[in-house]
């Protein structure tokens, strides 16, 4: 039988009662207060849960914490138990609402590990790590793995609270964002309507959670062509947003909906703002500077800023390959944006270089590569736009597209 770990279930009762208070989720605090305090030991914990009061101006408190909580749990139960996995989805999940997928999203795949080795259900668990991967997959744009991690937060939330409940609605945000990013707008409001009662209906509950269901309800808003509804949204979002993190997430998805609603200048804003954030920000996701200059060199190109437009794709190409490694899906895609652009400046010696480096990743994959094959299409649609219908040709029939 393990041992007790008093120490680990203060210190993890301090952390996660200062990472709620942080959030506004005051119903959570105090139930996992009771959860994770022994009857005997509730007294011993109370100074320390005073002082978790304190920490709402500092988020990495209560992950410093967590971390030495996980330590703790691994001495007393083993590096592979239920309690372990417990911790590392614990201190995933703070990761990602704060908007720190690159450091949460290691930990949470750890805790599924675990309880797949140790055969455990744990069905709480289970339910809070699949629902940080989902929203990681959906934010990322890896439709494929969100597609089993969304139906299963949702489907265990639905056995394990109400339908009321603050953690039905963040499952249910989830689900709604990732039905919107799969083009089934009608769905996603459906689920997202559903949530935002459920905040409506307990008033500060939740308040990172209510953010993020409006940041969503904005995107739908948007898809629809509601942009004046987009931006009401998406402001009651932005001021609800406490993580600098989460709000550079949160001015790309801005970003995005105006791109799409025609206004680039506005969409240029909101990412220059993000640009500079995110160079303040020491922990910030790399994916989230890839797509800022993406945005830029879109948004600067719909206005005619080509040379700004340019620069900021080159940028973006060279994050990707020093993230990804040449001839990758992410640096495919930014070379196929670098080339319009250098065909829109008509800068053809350029476009032409890039279309070759297109065609040298479909080289290193062949074209029954699916990687492979998008790269000698869109090195093929660069020919044509600069005019070379016969080299596109050419291209398409010597690798059989």
């Amino acid at each position: 039988m393990a041992r007790p770990c008093p120490k680990a279930i203060v210190l993890c009762s301090v952390a996660w009662l200062a990472a709620c208070n942080r959030a506004g989720r005051w119903e959570k605090a105090s139930q996992s207060s009771l959860d994770l305090f022994e009857k005997g030991r509730f007294a011993q914990a109370l100074a320390p849960g005073e002082e978790a009061l304190t920490m709402a101006d500092d988020w990495f408190k209560p992950a410093d914490l967590l971390k030495e909580v996980v330590v703790l749990v691994q001495q007393a139960h083993g590096a592979i138990s239920g309690p372990a996995a417990d911790g590392f989805a614990r201190l995933g999940t703070l990761y990602v609402e704060w908007g720190l997928y690159e450091q949460a999203e290691p930990l949470l795949n750890r805790a599924g590990a675990i309880l797949s080795r140790i055969g455990e259900p744990s069905p709480a668990v289970r339910a809070s790590l699949d629902e940080g991967l989902c929203v990681i997959a959906v934010d990322t744009g890896r439709l494929e793995a969100a597609r089993q991690a969304c139906p299963a937060a949702l489907g265990a939330r639905q056995g394990l609270v109400p339908p009321d409940h603050p953690d039905m609605a963040r499952a249910l945000t989830a689900m709604g964002l990732y039905h919107l990013r799969s083009g089934r707008p009608d769905k996603a409001e459906a689920h997202l309507e559903a949530a935002l009662k459920v905040y409506e209906d307990t008033p500060g509950a939740d308040v990172q959670g209510l953010a993020s269901a409006l940041m969503a309800s904005a995107e739908v808003k948007a898809s629809r062509g509601d942009l004046a509804g987009a931006e009401e949204a998406f402001g009651r979002a932005k001021a609800r947003s406490e993580s600098p993190y989460a709000t550079v997430k949160a001015l790309i998805r801005e970003a995005g909906f105006e791109l799409r609603g025609g206004q680039a200048r506005k969409a240029a804003g909101a990412l220059n703002e993000a640009l500079a954030l995110h160079a303040e920000l020491p922990l910030a996701d790399g994916f989230d500077r890839e797509i800022i200059l993406l945005g830029l060199g879109e948004s600067n190109a719909a206005q005619g800023r080509l040379d700004d437009a340019e620069h900021f794709l080159a940028r973006a190409v060279e994050a990707a390959e020093n993230r990804h490694g040449v001839g990758t899906q992410e640096v495919t895609g930014a070379l196929r944006a670098l080339g319009k652009a250098q065909v829109s400046a008509k800068r053809y010696g350029k476009a032409a270089g890039t279309a070759r480096r297109l065609r040298e990743i479909g080289d290193s994959y062949g074209p029954r590569n699916p990687l492979g094959r998008r790269a000698y299409e869109s090195a093929a649609g660069l020919y044509r736009s600069m005019g070379s219908r016969a080299a596109a040709e050419r291209l398409e029939r010597a690798k059989g597209l």
